[in-house]
C-alpha cells in the first residue's frame, strides 16, 4: 500500500541525508510493529522529527524526544521515540500535532513545544494561547514548531478554507486543559 501523497509532495522529493531515520528510531518503530515506506525530516529544533508514511496508509509524526533533565543519579537519560499517526486527510486538516511540556522544576515558567504537520501550500500557522495572544509560526517542509506558554488552537488556511485545530495539553499541575473552539 502507498500513501497517495495528495497533500504532501515532500515525499516525492529526493531524500536528503537528514531524512534517514536514526537506528534508535528505526528499531523503536519496528518494535512497535510500525512498517514505513518513506520518511522525511520535518523539524530540526529542540527535538528532531520525521514525517513517515506507514505501510498501512497513515502518516506518522515521529520524534526523538530528549529529556529536559539529561542526567539523573549521575546516569545519562537517553532520548525516547514518540510516534503519533493519522490518516493523510486528518493530517491535511492539521490534526497531526503533538505538544510536550518543557518544565523541569516546580515554579518554572510553563513552556510547551508544539510540533505539527500541515499540507502543501501552507506557509504559516497561527497559534493561539489561552490568554488570547496569537503567534505566527513559519512552516518548513510541511511542519511547524514553536515554544508556547499555553497553546489553545492552531489555525491556517488551505485552499481558501480556514482550519482551526484545538490543541490538547496538560497544565504544569498535571490537569488536562480542554481546548476551546475559537476561530482565527
Amino acid at each position: 500500500m502507498r500513501v497517495s501523497h495528495l497533500h504532501f509532495a515532500l515525499f516525492d522529493s529526493a531524500p536528503t541525508p537528514d531524512d534517514t531515520l536514526p537506528p534508535a528510531v528505526s528499531s523503536s518503530l519496528l518494535e512497535a510493529g510500525e512498517a514505513w515506506t518513506v520518511a522525511r525530516r520535518v523539524a530540526v529544533g529542540i527535538n528532531p522529527a520525521w514525517l513517515v508514511a506507514s505501510s498501512d496508509d497513515r502518516l506518522c509524526l515521529v520524534q526523538l524526544i530528549y529529556p529536559v533533565v539529561s542526567v539523573v543519579n549521575r546516569r545519562s537519560v537517553p532520548p525516547i521515540t514518540s510516534t503519533t499517526c493519522a490518516s493523510e486527510n486528518e493530517a491535511a486538516g492539521g490534526n497531526l500535532l503533538v505538544t510536550d511540556s518543557l518544565i523541569a522544576e516546580v515554579g518554572a515558567r510553563e513552556r510547551n513545544l508544539i510540533v505539527g504537520i500541515v499540507p502543501d501550500g501552507v506557509s504559516v500557522v497561527k497559534v493561539r494561547e489561552t490568554d488570547g495572544q496569537v503567534f505566527t509560526v513559519r512552516v518548513s517542509r510541511n511542519a511547524y514548531e514553536a515554544l508556547i506558554g499555553h497553546p489553545q488552537s492552531v489555525g491556517f488556511v488551505y485552499k481558501t478554507a480556514r482550519h482551526v485545530v484545538p490543541v490538547k495539553s496538560f497544565s504544569s499541575k498535571g490537569h488536562y486543559q480542554a481546548p476551546a473552539k475559537e476561530a482565527f
